[in-house]
């Protein structure tokens, strides 16, 4: 997820686009689709995977929101946010394994 302001100041920031969509009269419209968004500060990526993306964009905000809250904690560190990062995203590799059969490891 990007803050829409950073976008329009030009920060760098990076995004994913899942989409399966098939090509119309020879043209790759997964690429053309992701053409319209990328630039030289928004890097795009594209990927097949729409329910991975779509589990893994949904958890991810719950990691973060866990590392907001180690920030706003005094006795909890940079060692506790990278443990929860660490144990968040295997959670969420193992949580997309049971309940989306084809997802995508690389998603």
């Amino acid at each position: 997820a990007n803050v829409a302001n950073e976008v329009a100041q030009g920060q760098i920031c990076e995004s994913t686009l899942a989409s399966n969509f098939k090509d119309v009269g020879g043209v790759n419209m997964n690429e053309q689709t992701r053409q319209i968004f990328d630039s030289p500060s928004l890097r795009v990526q594209h990927v097949h995977d729409v329910a991975g993306a779509e589990a893994c964009g949904a958890l991810k905000n719950v990691i973060a929101l866990g590392a907001g809250f180690i920030d706003g904690l005094d006795d909890l560190g940079s060692n506790t946010k990278a443990a929860l990062m660490r144990v968040g995203l295997s959670e969420m590799i193992k949580f997309c394994k049971i309940f989306f059969e084809d997802v995508n490891d690389q998603t």
